[in-house]
């Protein structure tokens, strides 16, 4: 089955970026990369980051519970590794690509209307007024060419045969007919043997985009699940920073007590902080879990067994998302050439058209020909022998229907599905339209408020950090200092929702354009050895 072999050829075009070591711009405290610390040193990051008033970042987070599935490699899970296990082991597209194997089934059968058949019988007469032997078989051979069937035979009558049955007396060597029938008018131009075979074959075709169809589903679902979980872990880090944070500050809130520069309340009030905030780790936590979850119904081992992520096989952050200018040059003619709903519709409307073509030829009359020549061999014992050894006939056979309501009703019938069918095929346009254009605001709308979420990310750490100074200075206290650190995460939370809808308007804009995981993986340039035209990154 040519064209159901579901290679990955090279990474997705809109996760091939490498992945950074942080979903936002640099603050103005410089940016810092996680990917060149050891395992052991990214786990304490937030202590140094607040000994050194640094921003939140939103790096990977610890591995906080136990793994849930040991059977994943410890590497960081890309979103192309999602989308190769559901094009090889996802139980919705192998089910897709068994319907290709009853279709071809169906079609091998609707061909047997086309076999050779071998039709026989014959007949000894032991006792009686006439004792005789007879024998007749024949191989008849329908054709696809104008509904002609080819017949070729062996007759044999031998013996004291009755007057009535002198059509049946033969030579002693037998006789050998070959002749052919043709209809005229009815069953000329289709029957319902050819209409069989064709709409099977319709049927096979039509297994094509159903299984893209379903590709492009478990696609779209299996990135928006991959991207959700990465939006997790990141909001993970965030709450896990902030607690780190609250924790790391006791120690000097309860120094400032001793040294009389805060209020006894101070240990309280910080304390507070972080069981608040390890109440929002155990519920970002949770989260996580569900996302990893959820994102194991697309990730399967080689056996078709859910692989539940690690929280260690998180990336560090976001890719960028791309732009949407280099991005949305396609539009919605690349989308009604390539969706699958589009191309079903039509195969249906192709075997509808087979059912009217066959209705109406049934209303023609019925009128068959056929030339058959027989050739007798051997002697024979008649004498005088008044039969010819070689004879050649004509034949010719009428039905004429004369009410004609069932072929009528038929026509009217398949008229009528086919005007619902194009009502329903510009229906379908008119939403493939609207979904490529919908999905172009999306993806221009997230990209847009990009820009202001990582702006407000560099203003709410700069407020905080300065906070923060003005605490050790004691020119603020602990509710300023967690307002502005709750601003700041805030900020980094809306950035992970805006870097999530940016990532999930790409992978649903390459959706709706019709384009499944293998059609838009990047080519390697000769030139410079990777990347791919503006108009095929996506």
């Amino acid at each position: 089955m040519r064209g159901l072999r579901f290679e990955a050829r090279a990474a997705l075009l809109f996760a091939g970026l490498a992945v950074l070591p942080a979903c936002r711009q640099a603050g103005p405290w410089g940016p810092v990369d996680l990917s060149t610390l050891p395992a052991e040193a990214r786990a304490p990051r937030a202590a140094a980051q607040a000994e050194s008033a640094g921003p939140l970042l939103l790096g990977p987070v610890q591995d906080t519970a136990a793994p849930i599935d040991a059977a994943l490699p410890e590497r960081v899970l890309q979103l192309e590794d999602v989308l190769r296990s559901v094009e090889a082991e996802f139980p919705v597209v192998v089910a897709a690509l068994i319907e290709v194997e009853l279709a071809d089934a169906r079609l091998e059968s609707a061909r047997g209307g086309f076999d050779t058949r071998l039709v026989g019988g014959g007949k000894v007469e032991a006792l009686g007024d006439f004792g005789s032997q007879r024998m007749d078989f024949a191989v008849q051979q329908p054709l696809r060419t104008l509904g002609a069937t080819l017949i070729g035979g062996y007759q044999l009558g031998v013996g004291d045969l009755a007057g009535y049955d002198g059509d049946n007396e033969t030579n002693d060597g037998g006789e050998f007919r070959l002749g052919a029938s043709l209809p005229l008018l009815r069953g000329r131009a289709t029957d319902e043997r050819r209409v069989a075979e064709w709409k099977a074959e319709l049927a096979l075709e039509r297994a094509s985009p159903r299984i893209v169809a379903k590709r492009l589903e478990a696609g779209l679902k299996a990135a928006e699940s991959y991207w959700r979980w990465v939006a997790a872990g990141q909001r993970l880090a965030i709450i896990q920073q902030l607690l780190e944070l609250a924790e790391l500050r006791q120690n000097q809130v309860e120094r400032s007590v001793e040294l009389g520069k805060l209020p006894r309340i101070a240990n309280t009030e910080n304390e507070q902080g972080i069981v608040s905030r390890r109440s929002s780790l155990i519920k970002a936590e949770r989260e996580l879990q569900e996302a990893a979850l959820r994102l194991s119904l697309f990730l399967r081992d080689g056996e078709g067994n859910p692989i539940v992520p690690r929280t260690l096989q998180l990336p560090d952050g976001f890719p960028d998302p791309l732009n949407p200018a280099d991005v949305l040059v396609a539009g919605p003619e690349e989308a009604l050439s390539r969706r699958p709903e589009l191309q079903i519709l039509d195969l249906e409307r192709r075997r509808l058209l087979l059912d009217r073509d066959l209705a109406r030829n049934a209303m023609l009359p019925k009128l068959d020909v056929g030339v058959f020549a027989a050739q007798d061999v051997g002697a024979t014992d008649k004498s005088p022998d008044t039969r010819d050894e070689f004879e050649l006939e004509i034949l010719m056979q009428l039905d004429v229907p004369i009410q004609r309501r069932e072929p009528r009703g038929r026509t009217r019938e398949a008229t009528a599905k086919l005007a619902k069918l194009e009502a329903d095929l510009q229906f379908v346009r008119d939403t493939v339209v609207a979904d490529v254009r919908s999905a172009e605001v999306q993806f221009e709308q997230a990209w847009l408020q990009l820009a202001q979420a990582r702006r407000s990310v560099v203003l709410s750490e700069t407020l905080a950090e300065a906070e923060r100074t003005a605490l050790g200075l004691g020119q603020s206290d602990l509710l300023r200092v967690n307002l502005r650190e709750q601003q700041a995460a805030q900020a980094e939370a809306q950035l992970v929702d805006v870097l999530f809808a940016c990532h999930r308007a790409q992978a649903k804009y390459r959706a709706v354009l019709g384009l499944p995981y293998d059609e838009y993986a990047p080519a390697e340039d000769p030139v410079d050895g990777g990347g791919a035209a503006a108009d095929d990154r996506l």
